[in-house]
């Protein structure tokens, strides 16, 4: 028997489709991985913008502004008097609306629009009887919703011509 030293050409071969099948591995976890890491940060921002919008609404609503208006997909909210006539004028008005998938929030005659799947103010089950407002918010990416569910407490104060 002779004393054999080195590698086959078969032996290198395959290790060559074994090191081959484990770097295509790893490269579909990664870029599956990738994807996915993608995805997250979009949920992510839009529940952020969401929020925000969310708690922008909530906070005009604290501040002792006074309802003007209020159905399922519209409130109108009166800021301030800024020249203390009394009289409600265009300027001092917050408005958001939501029709047609797009929700426009208009303040300081300064309009802003995002598009959700879903915005709902619950205001007829909750409002003259108690001082609650619920909102509801929804809206997708790719195939995935995102939720928001809040609700807001206000004065007796607050409710003008509701």
């Amino acid at each position: 028997m002779k004393n054999k030293k080195g590698v086959t050409l078969i032996e290198l071969m395959i290790a060559l489709a074994i090191s081959g099948m484990l770097i295509a591995i790893i490269t579909n976890i990664f870029i599956s991985g990738n994807k996915r890491y993608s995805l997250i940060e979009r949920e992510l921002a839009e529940r952020g913008e969401i929020t925000r919008i969310a708690e922008k609404l909530k906070s005009n609503l604290v501040r002792n502004n006074k309802i003007i208006s209020l159905r399922t997909n519209y409130i109108e909210i009166w800021s301030e008097d800024k020249n203390n006539d009394g009289i409600v004028q265009s300027d001092e008005l917050i408005t958001y609306s939501y029709s047609n998938g797009e929700l426009k929030m208009v303040s300081n005659n300064i309009t802003q629009v995002k598009k959700l799947s879903f915005f709902k103010l619950y205001p007829d089950c909750a409002l003259p009887a108690t001082n609650h407002i619920v909102l509801k918010i929804m809206s997708k990416i790719r195939d995935k919703s995102v939720f928001l569910d809040t609700s807001v407490c206000i004065k007796k104060t607050q409710k003008i011509k509701l």
